[in-house]
């Protein structure tokens, strides 16, 4: 991928983010929250589509199997951030600005994490699994 295709995902991307932002910043009820949900899930779609028409169906097939998996982890989160948040005391209205840090931290991290491994196998190294036998 190009520069200017990462740079303008990750605007799109930090667009997205901040509008979710700005529109919750209050507690959101059941209704608000699924439509909040089908909107990134469209946003998740569409990118898939655009990378199906931009470099075919194996690697749309890729993300969009990535992106289920993703999805059906994050389901196991949910209870965790309830047990957190319960244990922890964290007011309902402060809930939705951690997770939306904890977010941002974790897509920094990740982000972090792939540009070295990317840096590394530039450089001719190779990235190894911890536990696999070679």
């Amino acid at each position: 991928m190009t520069l200017p295709i990462w740079a303008g995902t990750f605007v799109v991307f930090a667009v997205l983010m901040a509008a979710d932002l700005a529109m919750t910043r209050k507690a959101v009820g059941l209704r608000a929250a699924a439509t909040s949900s089908a909107l990134w899930i469209a946003a998740a779609l569409a990118f898939g589509g655009a990378l199906w028409l931009w470099r075919g169906p194996a690697t749309a097939g890729q993300y969009f199997a990535g992106y289920l998996l993703e999805k059906a982890l994050s389901v196991d989160n949910v209870f965790v951030f309830v047990m957190l948040f319960a244990s922890l005391g964290v007011p309902t209205a402060l809930q939705r600005r951690v997770l939306h840090y904890g977010v941002a931290g974790a897509l920094v991290l990740r982000g972090g994490f792939i540009a070295a491994v990317r840096r590394a196998g530039d450089a001719g190294g190779r990235a190894h699994v911890p536990l696999r036998r070679h």
